[in-house]
């Protein structure tokens, strides 16, 4: 394996890896990921690294975050390689409509009705698997741990928001059970708003 990430990956050796909590150890390969991953099509991003240590820092400090990540189920430590990240948090109705009326097109029913009880919420602020190791079903592994756990706390809607540009994300959340809100960003319109209620059952 090289310590640029250019290794292959395998199936087996996929299976082999485990979802766990991320520990403070894990964040310069959680930003190493991040980076990776935005950086393939159909993002193309080349984000600057001080910057998105920053923003994935104010991640995981929102009250009540939760970062998993996919790692070697053999070394059992926080200091080793990071294949895959998700990271969540529970958000207020008041904030997905301050969201919705700075970024979105007015709906003539009026924005979509929320859960309004405290941490029924849970948003999905990222998603990334390491560019080597997509297609092995990691992306489906971390999506299905964080609903397991943000349901375990209580939330009752799962949302996020996505381009309809990442297919292969797509058909993931499709295949879980998310639902596109019927929302039309201004400066993004090929962007989406999903939602799951907790109960919905993933499609195989």
């Amino acid at each position: 394996m090289s310590r640029d990430g250019s290794e292959s990956a395998d199936g087996s050796r996929a299976a082999r890896l485990a979802v766990c909590p991320a520990t403070p150890d894990d964040l310069p390969e959680i930003v190493r990921v991040y980076l990776a991953a935005y950086a393939q099509p159909p993002w193309c991003e080349r984000n600057d690294p001080t910057h998105s240590r920053m923003y994935l820092e104010w991640l995981l400090g929102i009250p009540d975050s939760q970062c998993l990540v996919v790692t070697d189920a053999a070394a059992g430590n926080g200091t080793d390689r990071v294949y895959g990240l998700v990271m969540s948090a529970p958000r207020t109705p008041a904030e997905f409509y301050e969201d919705w009326e700075r970024i979105c097109h007015p709906l003539p029913q009026g924005w979509p009705r929320l859960p309004t009880a405290t941490n029924t919420i849970g948003y999905l602020y990222e998603l990334a698997v390491d560019p080597p190791w997509q297609g092995h079903g990691l992306g489906g592994r971390l999506l299905d741990a964080v609903l397991q756990a943000l349901t375990g706390l209580g939330a009752e809607l799962i949302a996020l928001r996505s381009s309809e540009r990442a297919a292969v994300a797509v058909g993931l959340y499709e295949q879980r059970g998310f639902t596109r809100w019927p929302l039309r960003e201004r400066r993004q319109p090929d962007a989406r708003w999903w939602q799951r209620r907790t109960t919905s059952p993933a499609r195989d």
